[in-house]
């Protein structure tokens, strides 16, 4: 595709899977498993609910359903008491067709949920983007390139936050809060994670296989490619072959059910003043577990990276599950009406939060 130019509650729901290797599990050891960055604050707001919100990456709706019926998740099967029907618990509502947004990767994910908005208006489109303006890469998850240096600073120095544009829930609550292991914790009162060295680590097993690359800084897409700052980025056209051809007329003349909700997912990824961020060529993966091998396509060395590119309802489909200690089930599937019902976004989740510390 191609672009233009003109109480107690518990929250669970998924982004992409990081696998961890010996070398974290020697150093979490050493360093206790955690590093304080940035000491507890006095909060605005004190007294009301407690909100605790379970941010599981790359887990899916299934998989996490099934863990807690099989009794090998017992803390939740307790916080969500006995179940009463299809996505329904005596204390607990899981909305049954949750979905993230185009592209799923972890970081632009995690950025979207914990602000409401879309990459095109927070300004983070994926785990890497180049930023115009300042003739910047940034790589918190590095595919194209081999360097670490950002996957510390999303620990040390709030790359994810510095980057930005819109508040997080942690500012917009105005209450104590306190993340740990998140890549999103701008505005948060307290931060702990492991040591960044160890953090490097996890992510650098993902990016062994791909291409070389200097400093993220200074990668080769640092030098091209540049635009006038302050405009809105227009939405992403589907090449025919011959022309583009707006999104919205290209599947009408050529129905594509499983690519969920595309012409809107595009939009919040591209259409807005961070929407170059993403690039003005985007190739779309089809790369879903439903797909025969033989029939996927992808544009990475290693699969892996393009899962998350995928318009498919496998790739996009995350649990999203709000619970309340000896609250009724019922109630809170009448409060989620408000928020997407059966059918929320990710982002529901900021608009959500701040509405249970309404209540």
């Amino acid at each position: 595709m191609r672009r233009r130019h003109t109480t107690t509650c518990g929250v669970l729901f998924a982004g992409v899977l990081l696998q961890c290797s010996c070398s974290l599990m020697l150093r979490t050891f050493r360093t206790g498993g955690e590093e304080q960055l940035k000491p507890a604050a006095t909060a605005s707001v004190k007294g009301g609910p407690r909100v605790i919100i379970f941010a599981l990456d790359g887990t899916g709706p299934a998989p996490l359903l099934e863990a807690i019926r099989s009794g090998k998740a017992p803390h939740i099967a307790s916080l969500l008491g006995a179940e009463k029907g299809a996505d329904l618990f005596e204390h607990a509502y899981a909305a049954p067709r949750a979905l993230t947004i185009l592209p799923s990767s972890t970081i632009a994910a995690w950025a979207a949920i914990f602000t409401g908005k879309p990459p095109a208006l927070n300004g983070v489109p994926g785990d890497e983007w180049f930023v115009r303006e300042t003739v910047t890469f940034h790589a918190p998850v590095p595919v194209s390139v081999r360097d670490t240096l950002d996957v510390t600073k999303v620990v040390d120095d709030d790359l994810v936050g510095k980057s930005l544009k819109v508040p997080t829930l942690f500012h917009l609550v105005g209450r104590r809060s306190h993340v740990s292991l998140l890549s999103v914790h701008d505005g948060a009162t307290l931060y702990t994670t492991i040591a960044p060295a160890a953090f490097v680590d996890v992510v650098r097993r993902l990016i062994s296989g791909t291409m070389g690359g200097d400093n993220p800084e200074h990668s080769l897409s640092a030098g091209i490619d540049l635009v006038s700052q302050g405009k809105n980025a227009s939405p992403y056209e589907v090449f025919d072959g011959q022309k583009l051809v707006p999104i919205h007329d290209y599947l009408t003349a050529h129905p594509r059910p499983d690519l969920i909700h595309l012409e809107k997912r595009m939009n919040e990824l591209s259409a807005g003043p961070y929407g170059n961020r993403a690039g003005d060529i985007l190739l779309l993966a089809r790369a879903c577990a439903n797909v025969p091998v033989d029939e996927r396509y992808v544009f990475a060395a290693s699969s892996h990276y393009t899962w998350h590119g995928s318009a498919c309802w496998e790739d996009g489909h995350v649990p999203f599950i709000l619970a309340r200690q000896g609250g009724s089930g019922d109630e809170l599937r009448t409060l989620m009406t408000e928020f997407g019902g059966a059918s929320p976004s990710v982002m529901a989740l900021t608009p959500l939060v701040r509405e249970l510390f309404r209540q």
